[in-house]
């Protein structure tokens, strides 16, 4: 049974916030998701070229992770 029919079944019973709130939820919970894993990945990134002396390199992974700090503080907004 996909979602819609899910919703379809008890969209009846549900209020217009109850039902906007359950069709928006689940994309924003996969994308902070998404969005932490690429976080912890450009976090071990970053500290490689830290180790191997890629200063620059390193400085713009870390502007990156703070672009998705950002994305991630306005999510759980």
């Amino acid at each position: 049974m996909s979602s819609d029919d899910i919703l379809e079944e008890i969209g009846e019973e549900l209020t217009p916030e109850q039902r906007f709130e359950l069709t928006t939820r689940v994309p924003k919970d996969f994308e902070k998701k998404f969005l932490e894993q690429k976080l912890a990945e450009l976090g071990t990134k970053a500290y490689e070229l830290h180790k191997s002396g890629r200063l620059h390199e390193e400085a713009e992974i870390r502007r990156r992770m703070e672009q998705i700090r950002q994305a991630l503080r306005r999510l759980s907004q």
